[in-house]
């Protein structure tokens, strides 16, 4: 016989859950719920959590529950995490113990995901992970790591690669709840995001194949504030907050984000479609901006900064984490054509060529023997190029333009041998 639960007092504050009843599957792996051990019905909490794309459960998700004896305070040890399992869809499921059961209690911790979801080896370089993991390590079995409320789990965070047209890296989410007033009912779990998220929507023309996140001046916003991108810390289940253990190491002052789509090791950027990049990143009050680095399927590198005229913060003055949202335009710079036909040994100008660009454009490299008809210039430019005469053997060489932030492209010039 199935067991339903009406979602009630606390269940009214989740987002999802209000007013649900939620009607767990009875299955020989999913015992109905209720005989003889705590069960707990759990939900997602906050616009961060859904801009995530973190707001429904799916059947065979875990989450990993602690309990604290009976009058002991938060920072008792609570020993080994235990899984429970759900067999729901949506915004609100039950769980049930997949082995052994926490005791009943006053007080429960928990936290979500489990284990990793992507992929099936770990990489330091690239997924989140735990402290000491090794890179391609098989994947890990969180449900057995010891933690104690206050010494909590150290975790890693590491930005992974994505599917098509986005990235994200994958949230941690902690809930804490006191012990049902009646020992029938199921213990409310409402889940919160540890950590702030970062979105940018990525527009442009040309290919990316990794983007680089880091503080434009980490002299002033770094070591003077404190502040981090992704790091190693400590997460202290009895309030959600995470405190970094490796403070002075910069590798974590940067989010490095590998991009793909479909079969490729890169994407294709498009002006009107934006690439979103969600990345969930560390605490930062940043009064000199980010720098964007960007590398394309050649290896071409180039740079933008955002948010150097304003103060920009990751989570509120209360200390709740803030999803922040920022459009990017990628510059881009490009040649219609992008060859021109080969010149007279005698000397001669081009065709025009047209500037494709969303910056501003100067002339960076070029043979002796060839001129442009302009130094610089914007979008919609017209460019000739006019070779000296020719004496020698045929020859060729190439013209180089870059944009204000790096963004190089470059246009083979020949000229025919001379005659004589």
């Amino acid at each position: 016989m199935k067991k339903y639960y009406s979602i009630l007092g606390a269940l009214l504050l989740m987002a999802g859950c209000a007013k649900q009843e939620v009607n767990p599957a009875e299955t020989p792996e999913n015992p109905t719920p209720g005989k003889g051990g705590v069960t707990f019905v759990a939900g997602f909490n906050t616009k961060v959590a859904t801009d995530a794309g973190v707001s429904t459960w799916n059947a065979g998700d875990n989450i990993s529950v602690f309990s604290v004896a009976n009058g002991a305070d938060a920072g008792a040890s609570v020993g080994t995490n235990l899984t429970y399992i759900t067999f729901n869809e949506g915004a609100c499921a039950s769980f049930t113990a997949e082995g052994g059961e926490v005791p009943a209690s006053d007080k429960y911790y928990a936290y979500y995901p489990v284990s990793p979801k992507y992929p099936s080896k770990l990489n330091a370089a690239a997924d989140i992970g735990f402290a000491g993991v090794a890179a391609n390590a098989d994947v890990v079995d969180y449900r057995f790591m010891p933690v104690t409320v206050n010494s909590g789990a150290t975790f890693v965070f590491h930005p992974w690669s994505g599917d098509s047209r986005s990235t994200n890296t994958s949230p941690v989410f902690y809930a804490s709840a006191n012990a049902p007033a009646h020992e029938e009912d199921p213990v409310v779990l409402t889940f919160h995001p540890v950590l702030p998220l970062l979105e940018l929507d990525l527009y442009g023309r040309g290919t990316l194949k990794q983007v680089v996140v880091a503080f434009s001046d980490p002299s002033t916003d770094v070591f003077a504030q404190n502040n981090w991108l992704t790091a190693k810390g400590v997460l202290d289940l009895s309030t959600g907050v995470m405190t970094v253990t490796n403070q002075s190491a910069s590798a974590y002052y940067k989010l490095n984000v590998t991009l793909k789509e479909e079969d490729r090791d890169y994407i294709e950027l498009r002006e009107n479609e934006p690439m979103k990049l969600k990345l969930v990143v560390g605490h930062f009050n940043v009064t000199k901006g980010l720098t964007l680095t960007f590398t394309d399927k050649d290896g071409k590198t180039f740079s933008k900064n955002i948010w150097t005229d304003k103060t920009v913060s990751s989570y509120s003055s209360d200390g709740k984490v803030k999803h922040i949202r920022q459009g990017i335009s990628v510059p881009y710079l490009t040649l219609t054509p992008d060859t021109v036909e080969e010149l007279p040994a005698e000397g001669g100008t081009s065709a025009e060529v047209l500037v494709n660009t969303n910056s501003v454009w100067g002339l960076k490299s070029k043979p002796e023997w060839v001129s442009v008809n302009l130094p610089g210039g914007t979008d919609g430019d017209l460019l000739t190029f006019t070779a000296e005469a020719n004496s020698g053997s045929a020859r060729s060489g190439l013209v180089v333009f870059e944009t204000l932030e790096g963004c190089e492209c470059s246009i083979v010039i020949s000229q025919a041998a001379s005659a004589d």
